[in-house]
């Protein structure tokens, strides 16, 4: 029997023992599993680790030694608590990077738990006496796999989602899209419902059911030049208006940051309501929800908001920075796990080449690359003087032969949101 200070863990670690699972690997635990706080720590060797919070600070049991390593370094027959870094630095402990799982522990897992979510694995398919493990195990990174093997790709397959942002802002925009969806390499788009050209861009999307999209919520518009408002009546979301202008905040660091200070989620959610019912009063099925200019939402509880409204519409949705992404994989929801890639930060010089030999070294795992095509038409000029050129090259190289080829070289799956529109709806 496994010594163990914990008698809930004691047949736990044993089955895991058993299966092998911890030979010469390691598992992770952060210092309250409640609320994860980026504190993380690791013990290597050959006598693994099993970590269960208790009073502020960490209990270790190694499995398989019967001794543990007392506080100042030594050994004796019972648990360590660590309750600083520099205690767990004394003890041979060292801290990680969140999200950074021991990769036999996963192999083993992975044959033996459900994909769909933590609560699914806990009730059937791992053979636990209690949900303490694998409530550890969500937040340890024990079962926080690729998002694309959650959605059953090999582990070293690439995976790329190219999505074209900003469908509906305007005719020059709705035509590149859909040009680079069906003779280029993207895969899906992202509808703006508030724009001039949303109408066009959805007797489009009517005409053309093979193409997948998801709805760009849009609370910010990109100049004061080009203007819409809101979905909802402007007298349903005053605090979402700029009061100098009754309009739309502008995409400006400034008036970004009065949005966020001032916006009420019920505002929010009047007008996020208003965008998605929009699209599906009128028969259409979108995939997904992503953002307009403000990452993830910007605020944790717009991101909560938007997730919570993916849910109630059986839809996925776009999350990328690492707050979000953490937040997601414990619900066992797929996003991307690499580096998101937003069209706007790729300089003009050699972009082409730049894209190029991106793809060449695109990761194993989930990518998502948001681009914005757009013709440079007289008249998208005089709307965007400057970012007309990103458009119209993100248009070049998204049709571009080469784009295709080296798809086509390197092996790089590319697909829509629907495969992750199902897994976050499992």
């Amino acid at each position: 029997m496994v010594p163990s200070a914990h008698p809930g863990t004691r047949w736990e670690l044993q089955w895991l023992r058993e299966h092998r699972c911890l030979a010469k690997t390691v598992l992770i635990m952060p210092q309250d599993p409640d609320v994860p706080s980026g504190r993380w720590i690791l013990r290597e060797g050959p006598e693994p680790v099993f970590g269960i919070t208790e009073g502020g600070g960490h209990r270790f049991d190694y499995a398989g030694s019967g001794a543990w390593p007392d506080r100042r370094g030594g050994r004796r027959g019972g648990p360590a608590r660590v309750r600083t870094a520099r205690h767990g630095a004394r003890l041979g402990l060292r801290r990680i990077r969140p999200g950074r799982a021991a990769p036999r522990i996963v192999g083993v897992l992975r044959r033996h738990t459900s994909m769909a979510s933590v609560s699914a694995a806990t009730d059937s398919k791992l053979p636990l006496q209690s949900r303490r493990l694998v409530r550890c195990a969500a937040y340890l990174g024990v079962m926080d796999r690729l998002s694309s093997e959650l959605l059953g790709f090999a582990p070293d397959a690439r995976v790329l989602i190219v999505n074209c942002d900003d469908f509906g802002m305007h005719d020059a925009v709705n035509a590149a899209v859909v040009e680079s969806i069906e003779n280029g390499i993207a895969s899906s788009c992202s509808l703006m419902v508030p724009c001039p050209a949303a109408a066009n861009a959805m007797r489009l999307l009517r005409e053309r059911p093979h193409i997948p999209f998801g709805i760009h919520l849009a609370l910010i518009r990109d100049s004061p030049e080009y203007r819409w408002g809101p979905a909802a009546a402007k007298a349903d979301v005053p605090s979402l208006l700029d009061p100098d202008t009754d309009e739309l905040y502008v995409d400006t660091p400034a008036q970004r940051t009065a949005l966020l200070a001032e916006a009420k989620l019920t505002d929010v959610e009047r007008e996020l309501r208003a965008q998605i019912d929009a699209v599906v009063d009128v028969g259409l099925a979108p995939t997904h929800l992503d953002w307009h200019c403000l990452a993830d939402g910007g605020r944790a509880d717009i991101l909560s908001l938007a997730m919570a409204l993916a849910k109630e519409y059986g839809l996925a949705a776009r999350v990328w920075l690492d707050y979000g992404r953490r937040k997601a994989r414990e619900q066992g929801k797929p996003v991307v796990d690499n580096a998101f890639l937003d069209s706007y930060s790729i300089s003009l010089d050699d972009k082409a080449e730049t894209y190029a030999r991106m793809l060449r070294d695109l990761p194993p795992g989930l990518n998502e690359w948001a681009i914005h095509p757009a013709h440079g038409t007289e008249q998208w000029q005089t709307i965007e003087p400057t970012g007309w050129q990103i458009r119209q090259s993100d248009h070049a190289f998204l049709t571009s032969p080469q784009a295709r080829e080296i798809l086509d070289h390197e092996g790089i799956t590319v697909i829509d949101y629907r495969p992750l529109q199902q897994a976050w709806n499992a």
